[in-house]
C-alpha cells in the first residue's frame, strides 16, 4: 500500500508538470500536432546519435553506480537521476540553440527541467518519500 502512494504521488507530479507545459506551449501559441509523450524531438541526425550516445551513457553510469553502491540513500539516487536527465535537457537545448530558429521550443524545455529541478529540491528538502521507502 505505501508503494502505491508513492507511485500515485509520482503520477500525480509528472500529470502536474506536463499539463503546466502544454498551458505554456499554448500561450506561446506553438504547434501541438504530432506530439507524443514518449517522442524523441531530434533536430537533425547528429543530435540523434549524440542523444543515443548520451542516453545510453548515462544508464550504464546509473546502472554501475547502483551496482558499486548498493546501500545508496533514495535521494542520491534522485540526485543523479536528474543530474543525468538535465544533461539530456542540455543536449536538446544546445542544438535546438546552434541548429533551428525554434527559440520558443527552447524556452519551453529550460522551463520544464527548472520544474523537474524544483521538483526534485522540494522533495529532497521535505523528505517526502521517506514515509514510504
Amino acid at each position: 500500500m505505501e508503494l502505491l502512494k508513492a507511485l500515485l504521488i509520482l503520477l500525480i507530479i509528472y500529470l502536474a508538470i506536463t499539463f503546466i507545459i502544454v498551458i505554456i506551449r499554448k500561450l506561446l501559441h506553438m504547434n501541438m500536432q504530432g506530439q507524443s509523450i514518449f517522442t524523441n524531438k531530434h533536430v537533425n541526425s547528429l543530435h540523434k546519435k549524440i542523444d543515443w550516445f548520451v542516453k545510453g551513457g548515462s544508464f550504464l553510469l546509473f546502472m554501475s553506480v547502483i551496482m558499486m553502491f548498493p546501500k545508496l540513500s533514495f535521494n542520491a539516487i534522485l540526485l543523479i537521476i536528474l543530474t543525468l536527465a538535465a544533461l539530456d535537457y542540455f543536449v536538446r537545448v544546445y542544438f535546438l540553440f546552434t541548429y533551428t530558429t525554434e527559440r520558443k521550443e527552447i524556452v519551453v524545455d529550460l522551463i520544464e527541467l527548472f520544474l523537474w529541478v524544483t521538483t526534485v529540491v522540494i522533495i529532497i528538502s521535505l523528505d517526502l518519500f521517506q514515509p514510504y521507502i
